[in-house]
């Protein structure tokens, strides 16, 4: 198993910036395996209980950019995931693996 997060403070990133970009979803309307790897990702809060939870991710002010996604099948087993919260100014990253 292998895990790497980091929490990011940024000085401005803004709705409009994020809507219009390329490779980035909104976490209220995500691509099946997209949504699967997000939610797999939550399975470490344990580990990394000041990464966002789940239910606070799946907003629609929240942009999730998938770098990769490791699949079995369909089913994840692993993603590197950024996500990006602009009303707070935080871009959150998450490497996981089974």
């Amino acid at each position: 198993m292998n895990l790497v997060a980091y929490g990011i403070d940024i000085s401005k990133v803004t709705h409009d910036e994020l809507k219009n970009k390329k490779g980035f979803y909104r976490l209220d309307s995500l691509p099946k395996v997209l949504n699967d790897a997000v939610e797999m990702t939550n399975g470490w809060q344990y580990q990394i209980p000041w990464f966002p939870k789940l239910e606070d991710l799946q907003k629609e002010d929240v942009y999730v950019y998938p770098w990769s996604i490791y699949c079995n099948g369909i089913d994840p087993i692993g993603a590197e995931l950024i996500f990006v919260i602009p009303n707070e100014n935080k871009v959150y990253y998450i490497e996981t693996k089974m």
